[in-house]
């Protein structure tokens, strides 16, 4: 088992890089000698997001709702280009897979969650997350030995920073504070007239009573809060979704804001998709990736030092 594991989220890195007019071809290459130029010592996991998780869908018919109407606001032209970057996107994944990285792409399997599931095989190394998304602090907080980078902020955050940044301690807590505050990026809606002070508030009440709260004992605090106070109520967009009770609305945002622990929650498709990941045999034919970067780009990449260092070439 190797001591040192990196983690490397391929989606908000790519999707930032196209935001500044960066082909996908020089992002590929970027991200690549990003990879090996500073993480050649561990094992290295690239993961993918295709697609929306289903089990969340399925669970919740508005999860990222609001991403859909914010898309359905734009011009054609930046629907076609939204398309295009997802199509081209997922054809980056055979090409990670002959680098001698483990990739990680399960359709219907959001990063967060591969992310989650691949950082818990390895309670014995050190573990980094190489991402500039918060939503991944769920794999640190609760750990000694998963940690989160930001390239953005060129800043490593670990167990203690969300303890003292959040007040939470493990993840179940992580999951309460994001389920009472709710969480703008997913349309993680949760009470009206509570924002993240009061969120914040709300939730160090429960803790300090219960500090590993059961749904019940959650329900009755918030229950007890909203009668103090009452212009707090339950967001429309639960309402509008048939949620009525302070409980549904908990026990939706929990479903959606927990991060997977095992694979109890995937499909026996999507769990024979995950294994297979890590079956994939290294590539050593140097001349086979650059005939597979020709099909996907059109001419061949990396012929840098990183394809030395990949492939032993000269």
């Amino acid at each position: 088992m190797s001591k040192y594991v990196y983690i490397f989220d391929s989606k908000l890195y790519a999707y930032n890089e196209i935001q500044r007019g960066s082909p996908l071809s020089s992002i590929f290459n970027t991200m690549a000698k990003d990879l090996f130029r500073s993480h050649k010592k561990g094992k290295i996991y690239v993961t993918f997001d295709i697609g929306k998780s289903s089990y969340r869908l399925a669970e919740e018919s508005y999860y990222k709702g609001d991403r859909r109407k914010s898309l359905a606001k734009k011009s054609q032209e930046e629907i076609d280009q939204h398309t295009q970057f997802n199509l081209d996107y997922e054809k980056l994944v055979p090409l990670f897979r002959m680098l001698g990285v483990t990739v990680l792409a399960v359709k219907g399997v959001e990063a967060d969650d591969l992310v989650s599931l691949v950082a818990l095989r390895h309670p014995d190394s050190e573990v980094t997350i190489m991402t500039a998304d918060r939503d991944h602090l769920h794999s640190v907080v609760g750990t000694d030995n998963v940690f989160m980078f930001s390239g953005r902020e060129n800043k490593t955050f670990n167990h203690d920073y969300v303890v003292e940044e959040y007040g939470t301690a493990t993840r179940k807590q992580f999951t309460l504070l994001k389920a009472i505050q709710g969480d703008d990026g997913d349309t993680l809606k949760a009470f009206r007239n509570i924002g993240p002070v009061k969120a914040r508030k709300l939730f160090n009440t429960i803790i300090e009573k219960y500090p590993e709260p059961s749904i019940e004992d959650i329900v009755n605090e918030i229950e007890q809060y909203m009668e103090k106070n009452t212009r707090i109520a339950i967001h429309e967009y639960h309402i509008e979704e048939g949620r009525t009770t302070v409980r549904e609305v908990i026990e939706s945002n929990f479903k959606v804001g927990a991060t997977f622990e095992d694979l109890t929650k995937l499909t026996n498709s999507q769990i024979a998709e995950y294994n297979d990941c890590f079956l994939h045999p290294i590539n050593t034919d140097y001349q086979a990736f650059l005939d597979k970067s020709m099909e996907v780009f059109g001419y061949p990449i990396m012929l840098d030092g990183t394809a030395k260092r990949v492939f032993n070439v000269r």
